[in-house]
């Protein structure tokens, strides 16, 4: 059973269909250590949660660096970079950073915040919906779903939207290598490199915004640094970078994924175009079944045990949250996809401390996004072929969907 887990997770097929492989780890090996992966895998909906709301076990800090320990020692030290950015910040932190970096930075993220900025996302929604109106055709991703969350975040951190290609390209080559325990030598090296150029393009920003503040994210995050003890300068060029990442990935995918899945089920197309009050449980039922972010990393911070399987101090766990949010245990027939599910408790964006912070400003865009699609072009088809899942491990992502109207 071991070494056909381990053929079954380091496969090319686990990537594109993550669930069915998922359904046997459930049933047969919920704590399952992979020897490719060098980490404990979870694939009980109940073990992940547990896992996430428990800080003091399971830590944050370290776990991407951990990734790293088993590349050659002369690949280690051309990293240096690498890891000390994975070694601060928002994401990289435990308590009681974490409290003092998220109160900072939630101040661009609260509910007044949002609310207002919907007239500004429904503007941009139709600007990008009006440029392609006319041609009858379009892909959801290169025309839509990504250029509305990479405008949306760049306006809020105060960075121009005409550099979101060079945003994607840092972001994919950062993303890439985190889904994979035991990531290759080349893809942590390309992390870097991307990195070096990211932080490279908000130093240059850092010292605009000291010279003359404006009423962003950025302009606020840098006069904190300034104090000296409320942010240290790591730890500003961290969460920027993770701000500017995960603000436009996992949303462009929440919205194509959620496209495609409405254009696979046309009754619940159907629905939701007839009641688009659907519209926030449809949203929360296509994180649950099509989660953007297919896996999580902690870090075990002492001995301990999950299900009775002893787990030591230093190790790694694996957390699918795809397959969790399949766990018939808390979704019933979790295969179906369903607009009116009360999905609320779904792993995709987290849990715990490190709950997604701009999981709502994600929400309200796809809300807003897929709303106006199905009120502006109701009979989109799918144009050729079969839509492909991208060759990425961390995120469920299509490398496109084209569609005519």
């Amino acid at each position: 059973m071991s070494q056909n887990f381990d053929r079954q997770l380091t496969s090319s097929q686990f990537v594109d269909d993550p669930y069915s492989t998922g359904r046997q780890l459930r049933s047969e090996a919920p704590v399952y250590w992979c020897e490719p992966w060098g980490a404990w895998v979870l694939s009980r909906y109940s073990d992940i949660r547990s896992v996430y709301t428990d800080a003091v076990r399971f830590k944050s800090r370290g776990r991407i660096n951990a990734l790293f320990q088993h590349l050659p020692q002369e690949t280690l030290q051309q990293l240096a970079l690498l890891q000390e950015h994975f070694s601060a910040g928002l994401l990289h932190s435990d308590l009681p950073d974490h409290t003092r970096l998220r109160n900072l930075v939630s101040q661009a993220f609260t509910p007044r915040v949002i609310a207002g900025m919907r007239r500004r996302i429904q503007a941009l929604v139709d600007e990008l919906l009006d440029a392609v109106k006319c041609q009858g055709r379009m892909d959801v991703i290169e025309d839509f779903a990504f250029p509305l969350p990479a405008t949306v975040i760049s306006e809020l951190l105060g960075i121009p939207p005409s550099d979101r290609d060079q945003f994607r390209e840092w972001a994919g080559g950062i993303i890439s290598f985190q889904g994979n325990a035991r990531p290759s030598v080349e893809s942590v090296l390309h992390a870097q490199d991307c990195v070096r150029e990211a932080r490279a393009y908000f130093g240059e920003l850092f010292e605009q915004r000291r010279r003359e503040p404006a009423g962003d994210l950025i302009s606020g995050l840098v006069a904190a640094e300034e104090q000296g003890d409320r942010l240290s300068e790591a730890e500003l060029m961290t969460t920027c970078v993770t701000l500017l990442v995960g603000g436009h990935e996992t949303t462009t995918s929440l919205i194509s994924n959620g496209m495609l899945l409405l254009l696979d089920f046309p009754d619940q197309m159907r629905s939701l175009r007839d009641d688009l009050s659907l519209i926030s449980s449809a949203v929360k039922e296509m994180l649950r079944y099509e989660s953007p972010a297919q896996r999580g990393f902690r870090l075990v911070a002492q001995d301990t045990e999950i299900d009775g399987t002893p787990i030591r101090q230093g190790q790694l766990l694996c957390l699918l949250l795809g397959v969790g949010n399949r766990d018939p245990e808390h979704f019933p027939d979790p295969d179906r996809f369903d607009i009116t599910r009360e999905a609320k408790q779904h792993l995709a964006f987290g849990g715990g401390i490190h709950f997604c912070l701009g999981a709502p400003l994600a929400t309200l865009e796809a809300e807003i996004a897929l709303a106006t699609l199905l009120m502006r072009f109701p009979d989109m088809k799918i144009e050729r072929g079969r839509p492909e899942w991208a060759d990425n491990a961390m995120l469920r992502r299509l490398k496109s969907l084209p569609v005519a109207f």
